[in-house]
């Protein structure tokens, strides 16, 4: 699906459909995550409300609002998470297919954590790898499929959570 750092691959996507694979069932080969347009549609549909709302601050709100949600449905399109058996990658469309920009090591990992969910906003991870051993924190809007998202992160990285439910199937 996902090739190594800078080479660029087939649609991973047409590989799924071609084979009828569920992107949303980690095994052991690689899980890209489908795209979620929840976020991006709850901040454009605000924008659209403020937008129309008396006044003039109806409009300043608007403007920031309709921006964020236009960014992350861009992203939505762009980018993609692939869970692999030993490390999260990001996936960028590159031509006809998709080029792998980063990855992080399940075994770096300290702490994964998302936010609300019932409705998931924002996905945290942390890991002790980057920057010569300091490690980082890293924070990304949810704009994939939140339950495939749970799923992998409760079933790749290694990291119990007892305070989050089992995704559907």
């Amino acid at each position: 699906m996902v090739a190594p750092t800078g080479s660029t691959p087939a649609a991973a996507a047409a590989d799924d459909d071609a084979t009828g694979a569920d992107a949303g069932q980690p095994d052991d080969g690689e899980v890209m995550l489908s795209p979620s347009l929840a976020i991006p549609g709850v901040l454009l549909s605000s924008a659209a409300l403020s937008a129309t709302a008396g006044g003039g601050g109806g409009a300043v709100a608007a403007f920031p609002l309709g921006l964020l949600g236009t960014f992350l449905a861009f992203q939505a399109y762009y980018v993609r998470f692939v869970f692999t058996a030993t490390e999260l990658r990001v996936a960028k469309r590159s031509g006809g297919g998709w080029k792998t920009e980063r990855g992080w090591a399940y075994s770096g990992w300290v702490n994964w954590e998302m936010w609300w969910p019932a409705f998931p906003v924002l996905c945290y991870f942390r890991e002790k790898d980057s920057y010569e051993g300091a490690g980082s924190p890293h924070f990304f809007p949810i704009i994939f499929n939140a339950n495939q998202l749970l799923r992998a992160l409760q079933t790749r990285t290694g990291i119990a959570k007892d305070n989050y439910p089992t995704p559907p199937p």
